[in-house]
């Protein structure tokens, strides 16, 4: 198993890591690189789907997780150091 990871395969595998990555960061602006990558025939279309998909999955699974098992009393604690009123949290309640 760990022969697969050789110095070659880590190589053809870097970019779709790195999209995954980006993807997770800032989504929009990585897909359009994925596509512009894809267009000028230097990434594979599927590997960029999947990089793509996992990338927004887990970005979005975190967010999930973040906002079911957050408490009110750590936005109450960090609200105001991030930027967050809490008035109008209040009233989306």
């Amino acid at each position: 198993m760990l022969e697969m990871l050789t110095l070659s395969n880590i190589k053809i595998l870097l970019p779709y890591l790195l999209l995954a990555l980006t993807t997770m960061v800032e989504g929009p602006v990585s897909i359009l690189v994925g596509g512009a990558s894809i267009s000028t025939g230097q990434l594979l279309p599927i590997p960029v789907l999947f990089s793509v998909v996992v990338g927004n999955l887990v970005a979005d699974l975190g967010w999930y997780e973040l906002g079911r098992f957050g408490k009110w009393e750590w936005l109450e604690k960090l609200g105001s150091r991030i930027g967050i009123d809490l008035r109008s949290i209040q009233s989306l309640e």
